[in-house]
């Protein structure tokens, strides 16, 4: 992901009753990178930065881009509603743009849908 620079911002999802604890401990887990903020309001779970959505857990390899989706699937029993969430970005400033919208539900994780020829596989 040389080069690359994104934006990314979510709804806010509510968190299942009593699990507001299990998912602060999930967050916990993980480093961020400096510009993407994961926080809770109000038992509702939200992600926004300046930056491709993308953490690892603290004693892993931020390299590795698959750890985005365990943390996402590891979150996604504990809400009781959808998360979507938006990234657009681009890689040098060239065309074209890559943006994906991610939906976790309580169920599991689906992308949506991508623009560009970058991906969701080439940039996780």
């Amino acid at each position: 992901m040389s080069g690359f620079e994104g934006v990314t911002a979510s709804s806010r999802a509510r968190i299942k009753e009593g699990k507001v604890e299990e998912v602060k401990r999930i967050l916990d887990k993980y480093d961020f990178p400096c510009r993407l903020y994961c926080k809770i309001y109000d038992g509702c779970i939200t992600i926004f930065g300046e930056d491709f959505p993308y953490f690892w857990p603290k004693d892993g390899d931020p390299d590795d881009f698959d750890y985005f989706e365990k943390f996402l699937e590891e979150l996604s029993p504990l809400l009781s509603e959808n998360w979507i969430i938006h990234t657009i970005g681009h890689d040098g400033c060239e065309f074209p743009l890559t943006a994906i919208e991610i939906e976790v539900t309580p169920d599991g994780v689906n992308l949506r849908g991508s623009l560009g020829s970058s991906g969701y596989q080439t940039l996780f």
